[in-house]
């Protein structure tokens, strides 16, 4: 009998944890009393009708967010929350859209004379650990209101609520993605204690507890989007040991002010929030792929763009038809065989800022150039900056009415003799068509690069009514990009990022780079080490958004000295120039090609074509300047690691400021991913050096302003021989190895490794295998004239160079020493 009542209880159970928990990912709404529930496998949510109020939950209960709210600053001053006495209802529907199947609940507050409704969207989609939120606004008053600002989801302590991660607050951080709005290229690693005003979005870090709270917008459609972070100690809750964060915020701004008339809404960016992914990094990766989604993003899919930037060497405004035909016959002759395919003219080509056709130094005009170009078996790109005119152009003479009046920040910060093209007027729509259909088109422009395009922003009003200046904008590039061919590569150039999203290839996203190492931390600081920092920080949308554009690296010509009153090392340029292709970034540089060194051709055409994938900063959370970086190389016939170790000189790393010397790093292993139990074979690329067979890490010395790039690859667990690297690219093999086979040949204990690569002309290749000491080489065949193989204890080089550019294939063969064949 007791047998059966507990098996009747167990029954019980299982029967409610089956009706009462969401199954295999389905998302389950549930009213309970003034609460409504919607939770799937993942989180669970809970809003407090009554109080206006939202947490969130882990699946096992754990409470991450406490007390969420949303409002509205409406006429300058006024506020409205759902915190307001207001009365309310709710509806649920079905969900499907581009992230997924799931729940949509739509809360009302409404009720208040005074005040305008506020509408709450929750979406909670099956099997995914994120939810979305936006919140509507509509005009139930008796006036015509001016939206300034609108915000989603307020977390305060001052209201009884809290984000909450971890224990230990001092070892909590903040990455934010740009600084209020117009810092937007100064990325910032903080402690929780300092106050975080993200732009876009954001990563919390507990680098005790591994949590991890990443939040941000998935549409920049009309407002400039921030992420706001603070903790005080003494104002923070306390829950179950764990200290909430005592303020975080989401912000949409309107700028101008949106008007709403009577019974109209509007409606925020949609947020995004996930607290539950395995890691920061993958949790960075999963917003921005979200992001992508929901915007229906299209990654360019061609060749990544190489090139130069004429701006920036010594030739700087003074360019010509003979300086550019001269740069880009060497690039043709010395570099396009290794993968640099485009030629880009930069300012000033053009007559002034709106006035795009030729000056007098390039008489022939800009087709023809460009078709010169072309001849060479490149693909011509232009620089312009579409949205601004000169004083001095036609168009300000003729048509002022184009113009959109400067804000206060524009007359601050712009030129004085630039004015803001009107992005909503019909002619200039017009305009800005026939201008980008004319150099896409007619012109044969396969790449071009947009600047200060930040400037349309910052008009005071505009000729379509009530729409901000991020609408303004995304107007004005929807229209570039319908006027160019698809195979045309748009680079925007500066910020801001998230209103660009969905219309452009590539992205820069900090300040133009110069020829100075450059250790100020500074917001407007230039050098390589600031664009470090932000190549780092924003890894994640790099081939989740676009390709990103860490700028051009130079590489130690004495003409960088004359043009930016400093000169880097040759060794200060492999650093940058080496996690520039790490990252698959647009590979360019500052200095004229026609006065490169052969070494620095040497440098630079080991980084070409570019491997279209992005290393990880595996220190992203502890370091200023990241010094270990992975990418991961996956070919089909063989997969392996290439990392980088960078030592950046001065760096704070794990809170504490390092000074400039010579440093250990180790690598984990076990941070790429790796068994522990594993044997792995590790090479440098630079130095062309095995440097062993390692377990679980390995640790190496850096001189200041140095790199490393180590390939690893597991070794053969029956103790074969096998590739280690090439030493045409950095990947060591990922652009230009097309087959790689090892075959142990019947009945013989002979092995047989094969393989094939895209060989560069006169290059001087060298194969790097480990050899086992009791294994030697027995037959090495190439479909070449010439070869050669030397042997260093377990290291065998095989060398060859190509008598043309062609597909070569090679076979090595190797034996059992003293082994009877």
């Amino acid at each position: 009998m007791k047998r059966a009542a507990i098996y009747i209880l167990f029954l019980i159970v299982v029967a409610f944890l089956i009706f009462t928990s969401p199954a295999q990912g389905k998302v389950v709404v549930r009213e309970v009393g003034e609460k409504i529930a919607i939770s799937n496998n993942y989180l669970k949510i809970e809003y407090d009708l009554r109080k206006g109020k939202l947490d969130a939950f882990k699946s096992d209960g754990e409470l991450v967010i406490k007390g969420g709210y949303s409002g509205v600053l409406f006429n300058q001053k006024k506020i409205a929350t759902s915190l307001d006495n207001y009365q309310y209802k709710f509806k649920i529907r079905d969900l499907k859209d581009r992230l997924g199947k799931g729940k949509e609940v739509e809360i009302f507050f409404s009720g208040l004379s005074d005040k305008p409704d506020i509408i709450v969207v929750l979406n909670l989609y099956e099997g995914k650990k994120f939810f979305t939120l936006l919140l509507r606004v509509k005009n139930s008053t008796s006036k015509e209101l001016r939206i300034d600002k609108l915000f989603p989801l307020v977390v305060t302590a001052k209201e009884e609520g809290g984000i909450f991660l971890g224990k230990e607050m001092d070892k909590i951080v903040v990455l934010e993605n740009g600084y209020d709005l117009y810092f937007d290229f100064y990325v910032r690693l903080l402690s929780i204690k300092e106050n975080s005003i993200s732009n876009w979005n954001s990563a919390i870090y507990d680098l005790s507890s591994k949590k991890s709270f990443i939040s941000g917008y998935l549409s920049n459609f009309s407002s400039l989007t921030r992420i706001t972070t603070y903790y005080q100690e003494k104002e923070s809750i306390s829950l179950k040991g764990r200290k909430g964060i005592s303020s975080w915020s989401s912000i949409c701004e309107y700028e101008p002010a949106k008007g709403l008339l009577l019974e109209e809404s509007l409606t925020s960016e949609r947020l995004y929030i996930n607290f539950l992914d395995e890691s920061p990094h993958l949790g960075l990766e999963n917003f921005a792929q979200i992001v992508g989604k929901y915007n229906n993003v299209k990654l360019w899919k061609g060749e990544i763009p190489t090139g130069w930037n004429s701006w920036a060497t010594l030739y700087h405004h003074n360019i010509d038809e003979k300086k550019m035909l001269e740069n880009a016959h060497f690039v043709a002759k010395n570099l396009r065989p290794y993968g640099m395919s485009y030629f880009q003219i930069d300012d000033p080509w053009q007559i002034t800022q709106g006035d795009w056709e030729a000056n007098e130094h390039f008489p022939q005009g800009m087709k023809w150039i460009l078709s010169e170009i072309k001849k060479m078996g490149l693909k011509p790109g232009l620089w312009i900056a579409p949205f601004v005119v000169n004083k001095n152009s036609s168009i300000y003479k003729h048509h002022q009415d184009w113009l959109a009046p400067k804000s206060v920040v524009a007359r601050k910060i712009m030129p004085e003799d630039w004015e803001i093209l009107d992005l909503s007027h019909p002619e200039v729509q017009k305009w800005l068509h026939n201008i980008f259909y004319k150099i896409g088109h007619e012109w044969g422009c396969k790449w071009i690069k947009t600047d200060f395009v930040y400037y349309a922003l910052l008009g005071r009003r505009y000729y379509k009514k009530n729409i901000t200046g991020v609408e303004a904008y995304r107007m004005g590039f929807k229209i570039i990009r319908d006027a160019l061919p698809e195979d045309c590569f748009l680079l925007n150039v500066g910020v801001p990022l998230g209103a660009s999203v969905g219309l452009v290839d590539g992205m820069r996203f900090a300040l133009d780079n110069t020829s100075c190492w450059g250790d100020s931390d500074s917001p407007q600081a230039q050098g390589l080490k600031p664009m470090v920092r932000n190549v780092g920080r924003r890894y994640y949308l790099n081939y989740n958004l676009w390709i990103n554009h860490p700028d051009m690296f130079y590489l130690g010509s004495p003409e960088e000295e004359k043009r930016w009153g400093s000169k880097l090392t040759l060794d200060e340029a492999r650093c940058y120039a080496s996690l520039v292709a790490l990252t698959g970034g647009i590979t360019k540089i500052g200095d004229t090609f026609v006065g490169l060194s052969e070494e620095q051709l040497n440098l630079l055409r080991r980084l070409l074509p570019v491997y279209p994938h992005s290393a990880r900063p595996l220190d992203l959370f502890t370091s200023r300047y990241s010094q270990v970086w992975h990418l991961k190389v996956k070919k089909g016939f063989a997969d392996w690691d290439v990392v980088g170790l960078f030592n950046w000189g001065k760096n704070k790393v794990e809170g504490q400021e390092i000074l400039e010397g010579p440093l250990d790093i180790t690598l984990n292993f076990k941070d790429l991913g790796k068994d522990l139990d594993k044997e792995y074979l590790v090479f440098e690329f630079w130095s062309e050096e095995f440097l062993g067979e390692f377990k679980e890490k390995v640790t190496l010395s850096l001189s200041p302003r140095r790199v490393k790039i180590l390939t690893i690859h597991l070794k053969s667990e029956d103790n074969l021989p096998q590739f280690l690297s090439t030493n045409r690219h950095l990947t060591q093999g990922a652009t230009d190895l097309k087959e790689l086979s090892t075959k142990i040949l019947p009945s013989t204990k002979v092995v047989c490794l094969k393989g094939s690569l895209l060989g560069v002309e006169s290059f001087p290749y060298n194969l790097t295998f480990y050899v086992p000491e009791e294994y030697k080489l027995k037959e090495a065949k190439i479909n070449l004239p010439q070869f050669n193989t030397s042997r260093e204890g377990k290291v065998l080089k095989f060398s060859f160079r190509a008598d043309k550019c062609k597909l070569i294939k090679w076979e090595l063969k190797f034996e059992v020493i003293n082994a009877k064949t």
